[in-house]
């Protein structure tokens, strides 16, 4: 299972993120990143959940829980830049991003896992 999920999520972000980017469009740059991280997560999401499926229950969840997480760590970003300054913000702010989205999709994977598999037809 790991490396089918080591698999998707390399492909899913690679392409979730530019996808992200160019479906936020050149608007409101918060509107437009906001637009483009919940794309760019669901579209990752969407590459996990195909191995995630074959191990738990309601797995669907997963593609709301990618995009959320995603959601959650641009704030974290931002309070980064805010406390920090530019100087250490690239490195800090993508410590923030993985610690916020981390903590929303480790709590929602969690929850996924206690789920019970339903019982398997016997035919």
């Amino acid at each position: 299972m790991w490396l089918g999920w080591v698999l998707a999520s390399t492909v899913g972000w690679a392409v979730g993120g530019p996808a992200g980017v160019a479906a936020g469009g050149s608007g409101d740059i918060i509107v437009a990143g906001y637009i483009g991280v919940t794309a760019g997560g669901i579209l990752a999401g969407m590459l996990q959940w195909l191995v995630l499926r074959r191990h738990v229950a309601g797995a669907g969840w997963w593609m709301a829980a990618s995009a959320a997480g995603w959601v959650a760590a641009g704030p974290g970003v931002g309070l980064v830049a805010a406390v920090m300054g530019a100087a250490l913000t690239a490195n800090a702010g993508w410590a923030a991003l993985g610690i916020m989205y981390g903590a929303v999709t480790g709590c929602a994977l969690v929850w996924l896992l206690r789920q019970p598999r339903p019982a398997a037809a016997t035919g």
